[in-house]
């Protein structure tokens, strides 16, 4: 099972990487350019999400079985520049049974809205059990889609430089 914890070295090198790029970032009240660049058109991907589908018809769909259906909307709402076109297959397949459990196991982890490893690791034995591989930047994207208030998307590539 990966780590989902960052060392406080690790937390020193991305909080170093986000000052050298933002230098004006003081926190997320008052992210200057940060904001401009980077929250604005996450936030407007948020609505357009929530206006297509959102939480509750997300998991109205995931009871039915059409977990394919989310993944679409998913796809053509929050996957803006962050995820690669081909991490939505790896992550959640081309059938239904696969993309609703996966889904399923994100939307309990979203509402459960601690982002505790006890939350995720039921995402990532549903993805083995399918074969399926996660990545990072579709499956950060989901989370954060689902609970805006706990995740918020990663381009890991920023973290491994």
């Amino acid at each position: 099972m990966p780590s989902f914890e960052l060392t406080p070295g690790q937390k020193d090198v991305l909080n170093a990487r986000i000052r050298q790029r933002y230098p004006d970032f003081r926190s997320f009240h008052e992210p200057g350019l940060l904001g401009t660049q980077e929250l604005g058109y996450k936030h407007a991907a948020l609505a357009k999400w929530n206006a297509r589908m959102g939480l509750s018809a997300a998991e109205a769909l995931l009871r039915e079985g059409k977990g394919m259906e989310v993944v679409d909307a998913l796809k053509s709402t929050v996957a803006l520049n962050i995820v690669n076109f081909r991490s939505w297959t790896q992550c959640f397949g081309e059938d239904e049974e696969a993309a609703t459990e996966i889904l399923a196991a994100c939307v309990r982890a979203a509402q459960d809205g601690t982002g505790s490893r006890e939350s995720l690791e039921p995402i990532f034995a549903a993805a083995a059990r399918h074969g399926r591989r996660l990545n990072w930047d579709a499956l950060s994207v989901t989370l954060w889609a689902l609970n805006p208030l706990v995740f918020f998307p990663v381009k890991i590539s920023f973290f491994r430089m």
